[in-house]
């Protein structure tokens, strides 16, 4: 046994065989490398299970067009076209590119107007129903009241006479 090289050791009950040191570790070794490589195979096919659909559904979406990509771009074709001459126009990445101009403002509104609608009279007392021209709202108002910027001054019995804060005054006539 002294002839031996330090690699080899007897091993087993028979005397005469000899087993290379390391042998026993690479074989541990690719052991568990198989037992890893088992195990990844086993996650790909999973994944594959999972993930792919099965031919049942893939043909139920080919008959209904949902995910097919050439039916929506067909759907969508002229709004995609108004995109592509924007993007020609407006180079997306373009250092002298300026977002598009503001839309102009609106005009303001026109300023209210008021308008008598009707004079109530009970006894002695008497008040113009008016409203603005520019709401439907109606409103009862007394001789001295006011309304935003009018005051009634004097209410009688087909018109009313107004003063408006900016101190010009007019009558207004009910109609008919």
């Amino acid at each position: 046994m002294t002839d031996d090289p330090p690699e080899a050791r007897p091993t087993g009950e028979a005397a005469g065989q000899t087993v290379p040191a390391g042998f026993a570790s690479r074989l541990i070794a690719s052991r568990a490398s198989v037992a890893g490589w088992v195990a990844f195979a086993v996650f790909c096919l999973a994944a594959v299970w999972i993930w792919v659909p099965r031919s049942n559904q893939t043909q139920a979406l080919q008959t209904t067009g949902e995910m097919d990509v050439n039916v929506r771009l067909r759907e969508h074709r002229a709004t995609l076209a108004e995109l592509i001459s924007v993007t020609g126009d407006r180079p997306l990445f373009q250092m002298d590119r300026r977002p598009l101009a503001a839309p102009e403002a609106p005009e303001p509104p026109a300023e209210a107007v008021l308008v008598l609608v009707g004079i109530l009279v009970d006894g002695t007392e008497r008040l113009a129903l008016v409203r603005r021209s520019t709401s439907p709202e109606l409103f009862q108002i007394e001789v001295g009241g006011r309304l935003g910027p009018w005051q009634i001054l004097e209410v009688d019995e087909g018109s009313i006479s107004v003063r408006k804060d900016d101190g010009s005054t007019f009558s207004l006539r009910l109609d008919g």
